[in-house]
């Protein structure tokens, strides 16, 4: 843990240096764990940063995100290449059970994320919405970052027109609450209805 604060520690002193005195941190770390997340956030505070925290859920690794991996991969490989699949649920009710246990101050402020709409099932998504509403919390995912990803959204999501925007929409997570990380394939349609 004591490598996790020091990169915390360096993170924060490089925006602090560079004139950035607020940051969002999408914590990637699965399982989640309370020690680990004590750490980066008590990090944060000891060094005076104001941080929006999120940690990072998902439900579907990044491989199986990717249909042409899962279709040409030998099966074992595959497996392993994917890594363990984590349930929502438990995820679900550790991101609720830290926005009870740690209460946000002057310079730190609860945010969710789900890592991405491709790497989150409905379900995940529809929870993550519900716990946004509950908790007025905003709310950020990875969306439409690579052409791969466009690509991506416009073979699997055909029943949302291609569209990972529509499909955000329709599990309930659109709105003024959402923040769209990266996003730079939107088509104009998806951008009119953002």
């Amino acid at each position: 843990l004591e490598e996790v604060r020091i990169r915390t520690l360096i993170g924060a002193w490089e925006c602090l240096r560079n004139g950035v005195t607020t940051l969002q941190d999408m914590n990637n770390q699965l399982p989640l764990d309370e020690d680990y997340l004590d750490v980066v956030l008590r990090a944060y505070a000891d060094i005076g940063i104001r941080a929006l925290f999120s940690s990072a859920i998902q439900d579907v690794s990044n491989a199986q995100s990717i249909p042409y991996v899962c279709e040409t991969m030998p099966p074992a490989l595959f497996a392993e290449f994917a890594g363990p699949a984590f349930d929502w649920k438990p995820q679900i009710a550790f991101v609720e059970a830290q926005l009870k246990r740690l209460t946000p101050g002057s310079r730190f402020y609860w945010a969710l994320g789900p890592s991405g709409p491709q790497r989150c099932s409905a379900a995940m998504l529809e929870a993550s919405a519900d716990l946004a509403e509950r908790h007025n919390l905003p709310v950020y995912t990875h969306v439409l970052e690579t052409k791969w990803q466009a690509l991506e959204a416009r073979l699997n999501y055909r029943r949302f027109d291609g569209s990972l925007v529509r499909y955000l929409a329709d599990v309930g997570l659109l709105g003024p609450r959402l923040n769209l990380v990266h996003a730079v394939w939107l088509r104009p349609d998806e951008i009119d209805l953002v």
